[in-house]
């Protein structure tokens, strides 16, 4: 049978007063019902007397303490507060002990200084299972989260070059569901697909979903810090990509961009050739620095 918490028990002396009082509201000269509203006064003035608020040597205040099956609880005012530790046999309040759906309050039955200990410990005795258990951990996140990782690199490499930089996990996952995993110029799914900056950030383009394209590796590769524009125009690609995914994907970019194709085409020209400007002029100073240094 569950023990009532004393708040429970003040609750029924509460009501059988308020009960007698009825009852005696029709019976004035009932002695039976005078004798049982005195038992019933005495006992709710005893349980208020043990519902004083009471303080802790950690510093939380309790007005009960109940011990269940070896293991204390503080409650105060009917709820629990504080938990005994099955460990260090110290009592602490919820915030000391870590979430567990399943346990009394929903807290785990060890603090979490134990259980810092324990974790230490078995570190400790296990380097290599823990090491193991890390890894797993490891790959088990980027895994998870492999969209805001991806995000993440190609905005910082973009900050780098004072670029735009505001890709969102969501406009990666957008990215990668758009084709149905397929290379954006072949339509083909069975590669290995690569993110690619439509515009190089070395020639003026930003991280930013107008600017990327999921490419096979290989061709990423062969394209090196060309334009999307000055690679297709690569006899040797030509004959590669597919015409109709290419032109979907040029559509696609301008309209990220707010643009018609031909207008997007002319935009990334330029931009690419005021970046090779500046390079230019970049490398020009550095020599005529140098030659003074000599």
């Amino acid at each position: 049978m569950k023990r009532l918490t004393l708040q429970q028990e003040i609750e029924i002396a509460e009501g059988n007063i308020k009960g007698l009082l009825h009852f005696q509201a029709f019976h004035e000269d009932n002695e039976e019902v005078q004798m049982a509203l005195l038992e019933w006064a005495k006992e709710l003035k005893r349980l208020k007397g043990l519902a004083e608020v009471k303080t802790h040597k950690n510093g939380f205040e309790y007005t009960e303490k109940v011990t269940v099956r070896g293991r204390d609880r503080y409650l105060l005012n009917g709820e629990i507060v504080a938990l005994q530790c099955i460990a260090c046999k110290d009592a602490f309040e919820l915030g000391g002990f870590s979430k567990n759906k399943k346990g009394v309050a929903g807290k785990y039955s060890q603090c979490k200084n134990c259980d810092r200990k324990q974790t230490s410990q078995w570190t400790k005795n296990n380097p290599e299972r823990k090491q193991a258990q890390n890894k797993r951990n490891s790959k088990r996140w980027y895994n998870d989260n492999k969209a805001h990782k991806l995000a993440t690199h190609h905005n910082w490499r973009a900050e780098q070059l004072s670029l735009k930089a505001t890709l969102t996990s969501e406009m990666i996952e957008e990215l990668s569901w758009s084709r149905q995993g397929r290379c954006f110029l072949t339509g083909r799914a069975d590669v290995e697909l690569d993110i690619d900056h439509a515009l190089p950030l070395s020639r003026g383009g930003g991280s930013t979903l107008g600017n990327l394209i999921l490419i096979d590796a290989r061709l990423n590769q062969m394209k090196g810090q060309q334009t999307l524009i000055e690679f297709l125009e690569r006899p040797e690609v030509q004959a590669i990509v597919d015409p109709a995914h290419v032109e979907e994907t040029l559509r696609m970019l301008a309209n990220y961009n707010s643009m018609r194709v031909q207008a997007y085409e002319l935009h990334v020209e330029q931009v690419a050739e005021k970046a090779d400007r500046e390079r230019k002029k970049e490398r020009q100073k550095l020599k005529k620095q140098l030659k003074v240094i000599k």
